[in-house]
C-alpha cells in the first residue's frame, strides 16, 4: 500500500477552506445585525428575547470559524506546495539514476 498526495487537490481544498472563512464573516456580520423586533408577552417573546442573549456566543463562534478557516486554507496550500517541490525533488533524483547518453 503507498501513500499518494495529489497537490492540487490538496490546494483546491485549501481554497475551498479560504471560501468558507467568508461565509463566516458573512454570517458573523448577519448575527450582529438581525435583531427581532418584539414586544409584548408569551413564549415567542421570550424566545426572541433569549436569542439575544446568545448572539455574542453565536459571533463568536463564527469569528473563530472565519479565523481557522482562513489559517488552514493557508497550511493546505504551502503543503499543496511542499508535495509539489517534494514530488520534482524525488523525480529529479530518480532521473539522476539513469545512464546519460
Amino acid at each position: 500500500m503507498s501513500f499518494k498526495v495529489v497537490p492540487a487537490s490538496v490546494s483546491k481544498f485549501g481554497t475551498e477552506l479560504e471560501g468558507l472563512k467568508t461565509d463566516a464573516d458573512e454570517a458573523k456580520t448577519y448575527a450582529a445585525k438581525t435583531k427581532p423586533a418584539v414586544s409584548g408577552v408569551g413564549a415567542i417573546v421570550r424566545f426572541l428575547n433569549s436569542c439575544q442573549d446568545v448572539r455574542p456566543a453565536v459571533e463568536e463562534f463564527f469569528g473563530h470559524l472565519s479565523s481557522i478557516s482562513h489559517s488552514s486554507g493557508a497550511e493546505l496550500h504551502a503543503a499543496a506546495k511542499k508535495y509539489k517541490t517534494l514530488d520534482a525533488e524525488a523525480a529529479a533524483r530518480l532521473d539522476a539514476k539513469y545512464p546519460k547518453g
